[in-house]
């Protein structure tokens, strides 16, 4: 278990044993982990932050209570909550590429050649199990309350989005063999709003707009 912490919570962490990663700008003396300084208010702490979570892997994350005096502790919540967010997001979106990695291919296949076509639907279904796992597993971690206001209308919005996706992968999985291209068809539809979703997204917390999820190697 890993303890994100403000700077006045460390000391305390490190005692128990916890491995701690600072999200404050004093690291009190003590070994750490991993310090992480952080510019409050900006995209770039949350994504520092996220990609710290995807690393380490934590099962459990322990943030400072959200409504605070010191506002190195608050501004550590908010930034915590709004990074589990985005790793959540970058894990699906590692299964969105799947997703049209496979329907790539039975387009490609066409309808001309049915030992291509059938051959590429075996493929997509597959990758539609596999990608459910991913989706599944960062879905968790995607929690809309974490914003407030119009982004978090936005950040419902995506996290619906993903949930219709993981529902459509077993229908995906069962079909995407024997009718590959009603399956795409099925599956554009889906991938068409989450793309439209995503974008709403990434524009409202401020990160560049990306046409093409499948693309999204590094950030999400």
């Amino acid at each position: 278990m890993y303890l994100l912490s403000a700077s006045g919570f460390i000391c305390a962490a490190l005692i128990q044993g916890l491995p701690a990663v600072v999200t404050g700008f004093s690291i009190c003396g003590i070994g750490i982990f991993a310090a992480l300084p952080l510019f409050w208010g900006t995209i770039t702490a949350r994504m520092t932050l996220a990609v710290k979570i995807r690393e380490l892997k934590p099962r459990v994350v322990i943030l400072p209570y959200w409504d605070a005096r010191h506002p190195d502790h608050y501004r550590a919540s908010e930034i915590g909550f709004e990074a589990c967010f985005l790793a959540g997001l970058r894990t699906a979106t590692r299964g969105i590429a799947q997703l049209k990695d496979g329907m790539s291919r039975v387009t490609r296949a066409g309808t001309r050649d049915s030992v291509a076509q059938r051959r590429a639907g075996r493929f997509l279904a597959g990758l539609c199990g596999s990608s459910r796992g991913f989706l599944k597993r960062g879905r968790p971690h995607m929690t809309p309350t974490v914003y407030e206001d119009s982004v978090q209308l936005k950040a419902r919005r995506l996290v619906t989005q993903v949930d219709s996706m993981i529902k459509y992968t077993t229908t995906c999985e069962d079909s995407a063999g024997a009718t590959p291209n009603a399956t795409v068809v099925g599956l554009g539809k889906r991938m068409k709003s989450y793309d439209a979703a995503l974008r709403d997204f990434r524009v409202a917390i401020g990160l560049p707009v990306k046409e093409d999820t499948s693309k999204t190697a590094k950030r999400p």
